[in-house]
């Protein structure tokens, strides 16, 4: 296996979620051999009668994004309901895996070890939900949620029960919750199911007085691909190296005001991806 044979495709994130069909089109277009949404997207889609856009745009949806709280108990009949609603849609799509995070928290002052045992048997309890529609759950940890450092990631991972729960990460995100990516990956790259690649800047990260973090780059601190600090060789040679078969979808993250046009920034990526040896749709 060499990076020729990765299958490369893009999530729909850099764009706002009511331009999801422009970001369809532009990712198809690209080249690029599939497409990650947000599984609230694709309600509204579906309400829109518009989930026929990757037909329309002749690109599959390959996977969807999963945000549920995993740290409150008074929240988890709620998010089985909103989970279930998603799933029931990728389920009419033929979408077979999930990347799951944990909803976004204001982590001053949190320890993850005093939640760990709800977060770990509440991801359980989701992981089992999506394989009762014939879905991989992916987790994907995520910064400013409550699986974020290397520590937590390590650990996590090591708790739940992988016949549910397979490693969906995020190299970009890795990076900037101050871990090294190619560790991470290597030790579960035997339960990767599904990688987002990302680039991050580098800059050390700095959060307003509200704890939230304050954007580097336009892109949430990350950058187009071969710009930022990640080793994606590294990454494309473990994943190539163990015969990985997932989807490698490439992500940058948007915002109010992007520093540069999507397609410029997509089509960086690609050309960057390229010069690795992986290939594109004509």
């Amino acid at each position: 296996m060499n990076n020729s044979d990765l299958k490369i495709g893009h999530t729909a994130i850099t764009w706002a979620s009511e331009d999801v069909e422009t970001a369809v089109k532009t990712i198809s277009e690209l080249g690029y051999v599939g497409v990650e949404v947000f599984g609230w997207t694709l309600k509204t889609l579906e309400t829109e009668n518009r989930l026929d856009i990757f037909e329309k745009y002749g690109i599959p949806l390959v996977s969807s994004y999963f945000s549920a709280d995993i740290l409150r108990p008074e929240k988890k009949a709620e998010a089985i309901a909103k989970l279930t609603s998603w799933l029931e849609i990728l389920r009419t799509m033929g979408c077979k895996v999930v990347a799951l995070g944990g909803d976004s928290i204001d982590r001053r002052g949190y320890n993850y070890f005093d939640h760990k045992k709800y977060i770990v048997d509440t991801v359980n309890t989701y992981g089992k939900l999506m394989a009762d529609y014939g879905v991989a759950c992916c987790f994907h940890q995520h910064t400013g949620t409550p699986v974020e450092s290397f520590d937590e990631t390590i650990d996590f991972m090591n708790s739940v029960n992988t016949d549910y729960v397979f490693f969906g990460p995020d190299v970009g995100q890795i990076h900037k919750g101050g871990s090294d990516p190619l560790v991470i990956v290597k030790d579960f790259v035997s339960i990767l199911k599904h990688v987002h690649l990302k680039d991050y800047d580098g800059i050390p990260l700095r959060h307003d007085e509200n704890g939230k973090e304050i954007d580097s780059s336009g892109f949430a601190c990350y950058t187009p691909l071969g710009e930022g600090v990640v080793d994606l060789p590294g990454i494309l040679k473990i994943l190539v190296d163990n015969n990985y078969s997932g989807m490698v979808n490439v992500e940058l993250d948007g915002g109010a005001v992007v520093p540069m046009d999507q397609r410029k920034a997509l089509t960086i990526s690609k050309n960057y991806l390229i010069k690795q040896g992986c290939t594109f749709r004509k």
